[in-house]
Protein backbone atom coordinates (compact mmCIF):
# COMPACT_ATOMS: atom_id res chain seq x y z
CA UNK A 1 0.00 0.00 0.00
CA UNK A 2 1.27 3.64 -0.93
CA UNK A 3 2.22 6.34 1.13
CA UNK A 4 -0.57 8.71 2.86
CA UNK A 5 -0.18 12.23 0.62
CA UNK A 6 -3.06 13.32 -2.45
CA UNK A 7 -2.53 14.81 -5.35
CA UNK A 8 -3.87 18.06 -6.73
CA UNK A 9 -3.48 17.11 -10.76
CA UNK A 10 -2.37 19.57 -13.10
CA UNK A 11 -1.74 22.86 -11.39
CA UNK A 12 -1.61 25.40 -13.41
CA UNK A 13 1.57 28.78 -12.11
CA UNK A 14 4.02 30.86 -12.23
CA UNK A 15 7.00 29.98 -11.08
CA UNK A 16 9.28 32.17 -8.83
CA UNK A 17 12.42 31.26 -9.98
CA UNK A 18 11.84 31.75 -13.55
CA UNK A 19 9.11 33.22 -14.38
CA UNK A 20 7.69 30.69 -16.52
CA UNK A 21 3.66 29.68 -16.95
CA UNK A 22 4.09 25.93 -16.21
CA UNK A 23 2.30 22.93 -14.50
CA UNK A 24 2.42 20.16 -12.45
CA UNK A 25 0.61 17.91 -10.09
CA UNK A 26 1.40 18.98 -6.21
CA UNK A 27 1.89 16.35 -3.47
CA UNK A 28 0.77 16.89 0.35
CA UNK A 29 0.41 14.69 3.42
CA UNK A 30 -2.16 16.92 4.98
CA UNK A 31 -5.14 15.03 6.34
CA UNK A 32 -3.84 12.36 3.80
CA UNK A 33 -4.41 8.36 5.57
CA UNK A 34 -2.25 5.37 3.88
CA UNK A 35 -3.85 4.56 0.37
CA UNK A 36 -4.34 8.04 -0.26
CA UNK A 37 -1.19 8.09 -3.26
CA UNK A 38 -4.34 6.92 -4.97
CA UNK A 39 -6.31 9.93 -4.93
CA UNK A 40 -5.62 12.77 -7.75
CA UNK A 41 -7.83 15.47 -6.88
CA UNK A 42 -8.76 18.98 -8.88
CA UNK A 43 -8.80 21.99 -7.20
CA UNK A 44 -13.20 22.64 -6.73
CA UNK A 45 -13.02 19.39 -6.10
CA UNK A 46 -14.40 17.57 -2.66
CA UNK A 47 -11.14 15.68 -1.36
CA UNK A 48 -12.90 12.90 1.00
CA UNK A 49 -9.67 13.33 3.25
CA UNK A 50 -10.93 16.54 4.03
CA UNK A 51 -14.47 16.50 4.77
CA UNK A 52 -15.98 19.83 6.76
CA UNK A 53 -12.17 20.94 6.99
CA UNK A 54 -11.47 24.55 6.43
CA UNK A 55 -8.11 25.73 6.98
CA UNK A 56 -4.53 27.65 4.93
CA UNK A 57 -1.69 25.76 3.97
CA UNK A 58 1.55 27.34 3.60
CA UNK A 59 4.63 28.39 5.22
CA UNK A 60 2.73 29.66 8.59
CA UNK A 61 -0.27 26.76 7.98
CA UNK A 62 0.14 23.27 9.32
CA UNK A 63 1.71 21.91 5.87
CA UNK A 64 2.01 23.07 2.02
CA UNK A 65 2.16 21.08 -1.02
CA UNK A 66 5.54 20.26 -3.16
CA UNK A 67 5.82 20.58 -6.99
CA UNK A 68 8.21 21.51 -9.60
CA UNK A 69 8.83 24.04 -12.18
CA UNK A 70 8.59 21.83 -15.63
CA UNK A 71 10.93 24.28 -16.81
CA UNK A 72 13.77 25.15 -14.57
CA UNK A 73 13.40 22.32 -12.57
CA UNK A 74 13.02 24.51 -9.46
CA UNK A 75 11.15 22.63 -6.25
CA UNK A 76 8.28 24.63 -5.00
CA UNK A 77 6.65 24.92 -1.78
CA UNK A 78 2.62 25.74 -2.26
CA UNK A 79 -0.18 27.26 0.02
CA UNK A 80 -3.45 26.63 -0.65
CA UNK A 81 -6.70 27.91 0.90
CA UNK A 82 -8.99 25.03 1.64
CA UNK A 83 -12.64 25.72 2.60
CA UNK A 84 -14.86 22.50 3.91
CA UNK A 85 -12.62 19.93 2.11
CA UNK A 86 -12.31 21.73 -1.22
CA UNK A 87 -9.40 23.64 -2.46
CA UNK A 88 -10.42 26.74 -3.78
CA UNK A 89 -6.83 28.46 -4.35
CA UNK A 90 -3.18 27.36 -4.45
CA UNK A 91 -0.13 29.48 -5.02
CA UNK A 92 3.66 29.27 -5.19
CA UNK A 93 5.08 30.45 -1.43
CA UNK A 94 7.98 32.34 -2.53
CA UNK A 95 11.48 31.59 -1.01
CA UNK A 96 13.50 34.54 -1.22
CA UNK A 97 17.61 34.87 -1.60
CA UNK A 98 17.88 34.45 2.46
CA UNK A 99 16.45 30.67 2.33
CA UNK A 100 19.00 27.32 2.10
CA UNK A 101 19.71 26.65 -2.00
CA UNK A 102 18.50 23.03 -1.18
CA UNK A 103 14.90 24.60 -0.10
CA UNK A 104 14.96 26.54 -3.32
CA UNK A 105 15.22 23.52 -5.65
CA UNK A 106 19.01 25.30 -6.93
Amino acid sequence: MCSSYWNLKNVGFTCPECGALTSDDLQTHFMGVVGSCMNDYAIGQPIPELAGVSVTLGKDGPDDLIGRCLECDAMIDFGARIENGVVVEVWPEFLGPDDPLEQRGL
